[in-house]
C-alpha cells in the first residue's frame, strides 16, 4: 500500500471493516435455513457461511462460499475474495489475482474495492503503477463517503499525486 502516515488502515482492520470476522450474530434462520438458502444460489447466505467459516478457521469452506457468490456477481464476495487474495488468507497470496476481484467490485459501484483498487494503482503491487487512475477510483470511493479514500484524496491533492497540487481541495 502507498502510506501516507496512518491514513491507510491495516489489513486486519480492512478485514474487520467489511466484517469478516464478525461473530455469527443474531439471525432469524436457523443454520439450515441458511444452508439451505445458500445451496439455492442466495448470495447473502453463501457470504454469511463464508463468514461463519473464516471465524471458526475453516478457511477452505469459506473460499467455497465466497467464490458461490462471486460467480453470482455479488460485489461484497468479490471484495471480500480480493482481500483474501491480496491477504494470502486461504488462498495463495497473488495481488494480481486480488486486482481482478476488486475491479469486478469495483464497477459495480463498491467504494471498498474501489478504495483498494486506489492503493494498488498508486502502490504498483498487482497492477502497473498509475496515479492517474489511482485518483479516478480514490475519487469514485470518495465521492460515496468512504472514509479512508477520503483522507487518502486530502493528501493526493496536497502532493499533487495523479493531478494539480491543490490545497483547496485537499482541506475539502
Amino acid at each position: 500500500f502507498l502510506s501516507f502516515g496512518d491514513s491507510h488502515p491495516t489489513d486486519l482492520e480492512r478485514l474487520a471493516q467489511l466484517r469478516i470476522f464478525s461473530k455469527w450474530g443474531a439471525d432469524s434462520h436457523s443454520f439450515a435455513n441458511l444452508r439451505a438458502s445458500a445451496e439455492d444460489n442466495n448470495s447473502k447466505a453463501q457470504i454469511a457461511l463464508g463468514r461463519k467459516s473464516v471465524t471458526k478457521g475453516h478457511d477452505e469452506e469459506a473460499i467455497y462460499w465466497f467464490n458461490r457468490a462471486a460467480a453470482l456477481e455479488d460485489p461484497e464476495a468479490q471484495l471480500i475474495l480480493g482481500l483474501l487474495a491480496f491477504d494470502g488468507r486461504g488462498v495463495q497470496k497473488d495481488k494480481n489475482m486480488a486486482a481482478r476481484w476488486f475491479y469486478l467490485a469495483a464497477t459495480q459501484g463498491d467504494s471498498n474495492a474501489q478504495n483498494m483498487l486506489g492503493s494498488q494503482y498508486a502502490s504498483g503491487e498487482g497492477v502497473d503503477q498509475d496515479y492517474e487512475e489511482s485518483l479516478s477510483w480514490y475519487l469514485q470511493s470518495g465521492e460515496q463517503g468512504n472514509l479512508f479514500a477520503q483522507r487518502v484524496l486530502g493528501h493526493i491533492f496536497l502532493e499533487g499525486r495523479g493531478t494539480a497540487q491543490n490545497s483547496a481541495e485537499a482541506a475539502r
